[in-house]
């Protein structure tokens, strides 16, 4: 078949039938969705047992020392107590479910580690600033931008390259279950 004809023929192919969409959806959840493993299962476990430690240390803190009246440190007492729920309760969800979707969950995972790396990264900005010593915020600045470049910018990608790898994949079933449904039709009509 050449390309050409294989080209006109996916508009026709790809009108779908209940069969055809009941058979993609079973096959790009068995793609994308899968069961925890017990290792898996016991990094959650750690996971949210850290996270909840230290959004019990970050409240400690605030009131012991109240941030010492320093804006920055307000805000970054409550983006690390924002991150260390979410992260709690984004690994209790999982764990509780079982299964981990790569579609949903590598999401989820992607912006609590990104949108926390980047506020961190800004603070540090914001803190270097704002110090009255020059070397020391420049100290600061260079760490805000280290620590955005090694934490959240890989992960952002690794993200990136897994939901295309996903789109992919779910782009070439759709198109394998659409030409099996058009071979199915054409195998009945006489």
């Amino acid at each position: 078949m050449s390309a050409t004809r294989l080209r006109e023929g996916l508009p026709e192919a790809e009108s779908a039938s209940a069969e055809l969409e009941r058979r993609y959806r079973e096959r790009m959840a068995a793609i994308a969705r899968r069961r925890l493993t017990g290792f898996e299962r016991a990094g959650h476990v750690f996971g949210m047992i850290v996270g909840l430690g230290t959004a019990a240390w970050l409240v400690v803190a605030f009131l012991q020392h109240r941030a010492d009246g320093r804006p920055a440190a307000l805000v970054g007492i409550a983006v690390g107590l924002a991150f260390a729920l979410g992260w709690s309760a984004f690994s209790f969800a999982l764990l509780r479910g079982g299964t981990e979707d790569q579609r949903v969950h590598a999401e989820i995972r992607a912006q609590l580690i990104g949108l926390f790396t980047m506020a961190l990264a800004g603070l540090m900005l914001w803190a270097g600033l704002a110090e009255p010593d020059p070397a020391r915020g420049n100290q600061l600045i260079l760490f805000g931008l280290v620590f955005w470049t090694t934490m959240g910018l890989p992960y952002y990608v690794a993200r990136l390259v897994r939901q295309n790898e996903l789109r992919v994949r779910s782009d070439v079933l759709r198109l394998e279950l659409a030409l099996a449904e058009a071979g199915e039709q054409r195998e009945v009509r006489p």
